[in-house]
């Protein structure tokens, strides 16, 4: 009973840990778009989708969408669509 209690809060400890480290740091996105929070690409995204300026986070790489021309142009090859 013991080992299984042992095993399970480590099973919990252990899956905590990488909920964790998983967890979106909205710094990474500076002005996103309101309504755009989970939409992320890790290629430049040949459609619209709605959005105006396409932005790259210069911490993960990827695509999302921003509210500024000025936001755009940076560490962005594709800033207008």
């Amino acid at each position: 009973m013991a080992r299984t209690l042992l095993l399970a809060c480590l099973l919990v400890v252990a899956v905590m840990g990488t909920v964790s480290l998983a967890q979106w740091n909205p710094s990474y996105y500076p002005n996103l778009q309101p309504g755009w929070g989970g939409q992320f690409f890790n290629t430049y995204p040949t459609q619209q989708f709605g959005c105006r300026y396409w932005c790259r986070s210069t911490f993960t790489g990827q695509y999302y969408c921003c509210q500024t021309p000025h936001q755009a142009a940076i560490n962005n090859p594709y800033p207008y669509y």
